[in-house]
């Protein structure tokens, strides 16, 4: 993973590096190799580096780290690393990194014409200082990324889909202006798609980095116009200095331009933070400030503002947020699943190590978990929900037991719809949940988590099941199958019978992997509630390391009860080689 400043980490990062791994009669081993041009480093003539090492013992559910290794502390704090020295003499042997790619393909849809697509594009690395990177890129395409998973949702409010496409992952954390839950200045999702639909990128500049104390992101992407949508400019400038070891302050700015409109957002934002807080103790405090501006015109109400706190500790584990969104608020390169609202949010959780005689590793309690949204500059209460856990449980043995009750409180001031034949009117609704929690240790061949719940919900009842179940069958292959059901029971009135609904989400993961180049992986999906059913296939070979060819299929059909295999309601098959050449 790449980690960022103050503590963020980003999984999906894959630069170029290379491992064998081994298993002996002394134990297992595994060997990287990692290029210096993919890590970030000054250029000085000796190398200081920090280092740290975890080891996770999954037989005993043992985890050990060489530095950092209080209960406070984790590996992804950089402030405890250890230091590396003795490199000398090093730097980047190769200065540019050129990736083209072709792309070829067929795109079929019910009652349309076979569609044949070609496509050469590609990506030019350029190392303008050892930790500074230029990115240019020329007719980019995403078409070897896995598909989105599409849950149900009975909310009135949007999803949050986390990007996939690796284009945007390298260099993240330069780019990142959270603000409350998933909301956030800059969401790179918007960028490629419009209206739901994707749109061409034509191509663009992407600088990020560090030098010194300052961290960098700027972009800069033109996608093309289609039926949906103009030729737009998207640009984005992020800009952190590092203050002491562990705080900040910085700010951003994104532009969102075409011949119909223009929209800016400007934002200021600071953090602070301390592992030695009453001596041992890790605190982070933040805060950020933004505006927006359509057409020129500095949109009235058109402020998000707040503060946020963590204490991530190992007893009390505790997070305050107040905050506030205003309606004229419109960031177009950014993502708000709701708006016009101030919030508080905060929680507490109490984790002592009682018990442990009986096989207890600590004890889980959440004392509290709330959330509060008003309609901005009103008193009017939107939602409110109380989530406590009075009984928890960690074993030693990595299996989890939670039991936790919810309140809910309601404020629907627009009626909405849930299915196509249920409605929830405008007016005020309390309901309550009662959720139960069962985990296995994950580090089992086969771990399993069960979720049930049992609540009231919007004037009717619900009933919700979440299943997981996942198999290391072998060295080779593993597979995931996650399913959600919920039933909802609304009574009759005096203008509608009793109504109930039924909703399935099914998502199965199945993954091959015959070595460590070459594997294959598939992505199904079936939800009820939209109608639909999804499979994506994917083939991916790493003839050398840096170089890539995928095999994509991808097939969806709806409704989701007349399968015609033959007569999908779409179906592609495409094929793309990366190639890697450094110089």
């Amino acid at each position: 993973m790449q980690v960022s400043p103050n503590g963020g980490f980003n999984t999906d990062w894959n630069g170029v590096w290379d491992v064998v791994t081994s298993c002996t009669p002394e134990g297992w081993t595994a060997e990287f190799r990692i290029p210096f041009n993919t890590l970030q480093f000054p250029n000085v003539k000796e190398q200081v580096w920090g280092i740290n090492v975890e080891r996770n013992v999954r037989s005993k559910n043992e985890q050990v780290n060489w530095q950092g290794w209080g209960r406070n502390t984790s590996l992804e704090n950089l402030v405890n690393t250890g230091t590396i020295v003795g490199i000398h003499d090093i730097g980047y042997a190769k200065r540019f990194e050129l990736k083209p790619f072709a792309l070829g393909g067929i795109q079929q849809g019910a009652g349309a014409k076979d569609e044949f697509t070609g496509k050469l594009g590609g990506d030019l690395n350029i190392n303008i200082s050892p930790t500074l990177k230029l990115n240019l890129t020329a007719n980019t395409d995403f078409a070897q990324v896995e598909a989105d998973r599409i849950p149900v949702n009975l909310s009135r409010f949007s999803l949050f889909y986390p990007e996939k496409r690796a284009f945007f992952l390298e260099g993240a954390g330069n780019y990142q202006f959270e603000i409350d839950g998933a909301n956030r200045f800059f969401y790179t999702r918007t960028i490629g798609i419009e209206n739901g639909a994707p749109v061409p990128v034509l191509g663009g500049a992407r600088l990020f980095g560090k030098e010194g104390r300052n961290n960098i992101g700027a972009l800069v992407l033109e996608t093309g116009a289609t039926d949906i949508a103009p030729a737009t400019n998207n640009a984005v400038l992020r800009y952190k200095r590092d203050i002491g070891e562990q705080s900040f302050l910085g700010g951003i700015v994104t532009s969102k331009i075409n011949k119909d409109f223009s929209n800016q957002v400007i934002g200021l934002d600071g953090g602070w933070g301390s592992n030695r807080f009453l001596k041992d103790k890790t605190i982070r405090a933040s805060g950020w400030l933004g505006q927006s501006v359509t057409n020129g015109t500095v949109d009235t109400n058109g402020t998000s503002a707040g503060v946020y706190v963590e204490y991530p500790n190992d007893l009390f584990d505790a997070a305050f947020l107040i905050g506030t969104t205003q309606g004229g608020f419109n960031p177009q390169l950014g993502f708000l699943n709701r708006t016009n609202y101030e919030t508080v949010q905060a929680e507490v959780n109490f984790e002592p190590r009682w018990f442990q005689k009986l096989g207890v590793r600590k004890m889980q309690f959440g004392l509290c978990d709330l959330e509060f949204y008003r309609t901005a500059f009103t008193n009017y209460t939107e939602s409110f929900s109380l989530n406590t856990r009075p009984l928890g449980f960690l074993f030693k043995t990595g299996d989890e037991f939670g039991l936790n009750f919810t309140f809910y409180e309601d404020g629907v001031r627009e009626t909405f719809d849930i299915s196509d034949d249920i409605t929830i009117s405008a007016g005020r609704y309390r309901y309550r949940e009662t959720t139960l929690y069962f985990s296995t240790f994950r580090g089992r061949r086969l771990q399993a988590q069960f979720i049930p719940t049992f609540g009231s919900f919007f004037g009717g009842r619900k009933i919700t099941y979440e299943s997981t179940l996942k198999a290391n069958l072998s060295k080779h292959f593993n597979i995931t199958l996650e399913h959600t059901w919920n039933k909802l029971t609304f009574p009759a009135n005096e203008v509608r019978s009793k109504q109930v609904l039924e909703t399935n989400e099914l998502a199965l993961y199945p993954t091959y992997s015959f070595s460590t180049n070459l594997t294959f992986s598939v992505f199904g999906q079936w939800n009820s509630l939209n109608d639909f059913v999804r499979i994506n296939a994917r083939l991916h070979w790493i003839p050398r390391i840096g170089t890539d060819l995928f095999l994509v299929f991808d097939q969806s059909h709806s409704p989701s009860d007349r399968i015609d295999f033959a007569q999908p309601t779409s179906r592609s098959v495409v094929g793309k080689l990366v190639w890697r050449v450094v110089f």
